[in-house]
């Protein structure tokens, strides 16, 4: 049956039939489904977008079309009293929550049960890896009026036990929330009055534990234990939202685990015994949080932590659509749709020319409130002159976003020396889909753009072909520079084919690319001269450097996390990475097929990474293979080198000593690792160390299949 009423649709679980006429869209709010005759225990949509899994209170569940909203698995099992759910990363299969049998793996297409997973107790939160076979549970096993508490990591297409980990609580502790980070390499759950906990999901260690305060804000609040209820990451897993019983949100900086903003649960309109935070979800493609608590659906703005809205009250779950535009929720009534469309910013000025941008920036500067410009779709703006010196726009004083829409921002050939976008101290530039191409500043900073202490942001931004002596795309000199899915190719200069970022700069680089950038002397893709550098899944690939460090020379501190380093090559030393400060690789980062050539001062040290004396250097749950030089294959150290949690050193060569890793006179921690295959022409397949100051201790770890051509197959001292 089905019926429309006012404007709404309604959805009944039986006949699924809709009334597309009912459809009304106000402002950007799309109610898609008014009422059916139980309510909906569970909501969660699957990664691709196309299905919904619907858990009703009877002890049934429902796969929907998200498309039309009518069931492609009319019930899954009459006796699964599903608790929780989650998606396999391809929509594939789902995880449920089983209060009878533990958890069962259906296949989404035909409700199937291909894998029941039994354990002594029942599931109350699980979660699936975001890219590989493994499920996250938390199982309580009660005993006599106790509960244990166990952290389980299986694979469930076979159902094998991978790791069991016992959490350990007073009587008020309990697990609600389980969450991988998006790349996988952390494990959160939430422990009530213990915090969040973020584990590393290797052995289920305790990396961090985050705790709520004592006090309650809520003068009328009868909660007597204030603790972690709920958790979320943010898209690229830089920011974690905490929840608690007390009603606060908490945001927290994932690089220091330092909280960095909050808010508390609006008084007015909620029943202040029930203002706990039950669940919180970020919305995956826009600024946006939303929070349930017993009394309300809620939705902040996650960069002010202001409440947007209420969007509805009595709310039993909800789940965000993959894109982020819809927001699907249940109620007594039924299952309800609540539409977010990216909608296009609000523009303060749309320029067309190179000249009409130039009053733009020059008028945004005047106005102490933020400017939008937005630029013509896939225009080329073509500049000629410079406004400034070595600058083709006005300096960016004050904060200026810039939408470009496809556009090219380009210098005509054979035009005088400059660049693009200066941002001065107390300046914020933020450009968005955008290219940046043929800047020169000759023998200066920043042949696209320079920033001189103040705040820039770029998405989905292209520099290519831009030249200066330092920085050929940008020169961070100070302040802070975020980059996200942005990418660099065929960028020139002396120091920083692409990026220069000094000390006192602050450099953050996300889903981004790096290719076929030039350094005549150091740092192909990147130059870290003393600033702070973190790079997430990003890919630097055929970057080239005429003395040092072929994609990044390091003199500052540098987190590489989840990132791949291919086919860079240095003519000195460092085929990927020279490091001479602070270097930490991790979280499944991968340097292969880098290479360190024999230069003009005789070195060729450290196909994958050279770490100076002066450096150190830890790699972790990392890949080095394929990597190539004179001395030391895979690494040439000098300084403090650890390698842990499973790092491997694969198929490595030296055409004179130390395959896998050249040891000058450093100090070398290897710890569960490997160093399988590796080949030098002269000693020490594996490892060569000199006698002099050298220090290698080798604890839980293979070399295997490593070979010499002259002694020391494996270990060479």
């Amino acid at each position: 049956m089905s019926a429309c009423l006012g404007g709404m649709m309604r959805i009944v679980r039986t006949t699924m039939a809709l009334c597309l006429l009912g459809l009304l869209l106000l402002s950007q709010k799309l109610y898609v489904a008014e009422g059916i005759n139980e309510y909906i225990r569970l909501v969660e949509w699957s990664p691709d977008g196309q299905k919904l899994f619907v858990a009703y209170d009877d002890s049934d569940a429902q796969v929907l079309d998200t498309s039309t909203f009518q069931p492609i698995i009319t019930t899954i099992s009459p006796d699964i009293a599903a608790r929780a759910a989650s998606w396999s990363p391809d929509g594939s299969l789902l995880a449920i929550s089983d209060s009878y049998i533990g958890v069962v793996i259906v296949d989404s297409a035909n409700g199937a049960i291909i894998r029941e997973i039994y354990a002594d107790g029942f599931a109350e939160a699980l979660s699936w890896h975001p890219n590989s076979d493994l499920l996250a549970t938390h199982y309580r096993k009660h005993s006599g009026s106790a509960s244990q508490h166990y952290i389980n990591i299986w694979n469930p297409l076979n159902g094998e036990l991978i790791i069991s980990e016992q959490i350990s609580f007073g009587e008020n502790g309990n697990i609600t929330t389980l969450a991988w980070n998006p790349n996988g390499s952390l494990l959160a759950t939430t422990a009530t009055e213990y915090g969040a906990l973020i584990l590393d999901p290797n052995d289920l260690s305790l990396q961090v534990q985050l705790l709520e305060g004592a006090e309650s804000p809520h003068a009328q609040n009868t909660v007597s234990i204030n603790g972690t209820l709920s958790l979320s990451w943010n898209h690229d897993g830089t920011l974690l939202a905490t929840g608690s019983t007390y009603g606060i949100l908490r945001i927290w900086d994932t690089n220091t685990w330092q909280q960095i903003d909050f808010s508390l649960l609006p008084e007015e309109g909620l029943n202040l015994s029930q203002i706990e935070v039950e669940k919180i979800e970020w919305n995956p493609t826009q600024s946006l949080i939303a929070i349930k608590s017993p009394d309300a659906l809620l939705l902040y703005n996650a960069e002010s932590l202001e409440l947007i809205e209420q969007i509805d009250s009595s709310v039993y779950d909800f789940s965000w659509s993959p894109d982020g535009d819809k927001l699907a929720y249940s109620k007594v009534d039924g299952l309800h749709i609540f539409s977010f469309p990216n909608t296009p910013p609000s523009c303060t000025y749309s320029p067309t020319t190179p000249t009409d941008l130039v009053n733009a920036i020059t008028d945004a500067n005047g106005t102490p409130e933020p400017d939008t410009i937005c630029l013509t779709g896939s225009t080329t703006y073509t500049f000629t002159t410079a406004y400034i010196p070595l600058n083709a726009l006005p300096a960016i004083t004050s904060e200026i976003t810039i939408i470009g829409n496809g556009a090219t921002l380009t210098r005509q050939t054979g035009s005088p020396l400059f660049g693009f976008f200066e941002v001065s101290a107390g300046g914020s530039l933020t450009l968005e889909n955008l290219t940046l191409s043929g800047g020169d500043v000759g023998n200066d900073t920043g042949g696209a753009l320079v920033n001189e202490g103040g705040t820039v942001t770029l998405n989905n931004v292209t520099f290519s072909n831009n030249h200066a002596n330092t920085g050929g795309a940008i020169d961070n000199e100070s302040g802070s520079l975020t980059l996200t899915d942005s990418t660099f190719e065929n960028n020139q200069a002396d120091y920083g084919g692409a990026i220069d970022n000094d000390t006192g700069g602050t450099l953050s680089i996300s889903g981004s690319t790096f290719t076929s950038n030039t350094a005549a002397l150091d740092g192909g893709a990147i130059h870290n001269d003393g600033g702070t550098l973190t790079v997430t899944d990003s890919t630097f690939t055929s970057n080239t450097a005429g003395r040092y460090g072929g994609a990044l020379d390091n003199t500052g501190s540098a987190v590489l996390s989840g990132s791949t380093f291919s086919g860079n090559s240095a003519s000195w030393s460092g085929g990927a990475i020279r490091n001479t400060n602070s270097l930490t690789v991790n979280n499944g980062s991968v340097l292969e097929s880098n290479a360190a050539t024999l230069g003009g001062n005789g070195e060729g040290w450290g196909g994958g990474v050279y770490n100076t004396s002066s450096g150190t250097a830890t790699i972790s749950s990392s890949t080095l293979s394929e990597n190539e030089a004179i001395q030391g294959g895979g690494i040439r150290n000098h300084g403090s080198l650890t390698l842990n949690e499973n790092t491997q050193l694969t198929g490595n060569s030296a055409s004179s000593r130390g395959g896998g890793i050249y040891n000058a006179g450093g100090t070398i921690q290897l710890t569960d690792s490997a160093l399988l295959n590796n080949t030098a022409t002269g000693d020490g397949g594996a490892i060569y160390t000199t006698s002099l100051g050298s220090q290698v201790t080798i604890t839980g770890s293979t070399l295997s299949g490593n070979t010499a051509g002259a002694s020391g197959g494996a270990i060479r001292s």
